[in-house]
């Protein structure tokens, strides 16, 4: 991976390893991010039930990937004779709205494949997901560029009271942009220490030809992290 001459050049891998099998999902580039920085090799420590993520920097240093438990953490264990029932119950109910809402999705997504006559689809692909329902309806405002890459460039925004993160990629650096994607959308990615994905959007003015059009990622925005 190459970087601009102020920016680091990272890596990622994410993996699946269900019973000692490992499954990898995605490998390649990653733009400028502080998490990676001064990582020499791809090794993650905290513990995902389903997927791994890390990323490194430097040419080629996620070749290799590591889970390496972090033991200073103390273990909590579960009192013999808890609310394991009640448990249950709650897991039952969430796989229960989770299988719900994604039949809701999968409905809605069928009725809405058919494309309105004279729209130009980025390379006759299917297209980014519509936007989260954080931000559907919202007005996003973008404030100011706070880094930029060969692949694209980062700004911050505002959608109401709340400032975020966009990344913005040119159509050209469509496949860049389909990776991040794609990482954002992996099933188990959801994690406090993994930055929130908000959405993504393809931008363009009405009328516009095929290269005037953008590909957005919003994400949560940190002011004193590698965006500020």
């Amino acid at each position: 991976c190459e970087a601009e001459e102020d920016k680091h050049s990272h890596c990622f891998s994410s993996w699946r390893n269900e019973s000692g099998s490992i499954e990898l999902l995605k490998r390649g580039c990653w733009l400028d991010d502080f998490n990676c920085y001064n990582r020499q090799e791809c090794v993650v420590t905290e513990e995902s039930p389903q997927v791994f993520f890390c990323c490194c920097e430097g040419n080629f240093c996620n070749e290799n990937f590591t889970y390496l438990p972090d033991r200073s953490r103390p273990v909590i264990r579960a009192r013999p004779g808890g609310t394991g029932p009640l448990h249950l119950l709650i897991y039952c109910l969430l796989l229960v709205i989770t299988l719900l809402v994604g039949l809701l999705v999968t409905v809605w997504l069928y009725q809405h494949r058919k494309l309105p006559h004279g729209h130009v689809d980025v390379s006759e692909d299917p297209g980014p997901p519509s936007a989260s329902p954080l931000l559907a309806l919202k007005p996003l405002q973008l404030l100011e560029v706070k880094a930029r890459g060969r692949f694209g460039c980062v700004w911050k925004a505002q959608v109401l009271n709340e400032f975020v993160a966009v990344k913005i990629f040119p159509i050209q650096n469509k496949e860049s942009w389909q990776n991040e994607r794609d990482v954002f959308l992996t099933p188990g990615m959801r994690h406090e220490n993994i930055l929130r994905f908000l959405g993504a959007e393809r931008r363009g003015q009405q009328g516009g030809t095929h290269l005037e059009a953008e590909l957005w990622l919003i994400t949560e925005f940190h002011e004193k992290g590698s965006l500020s």
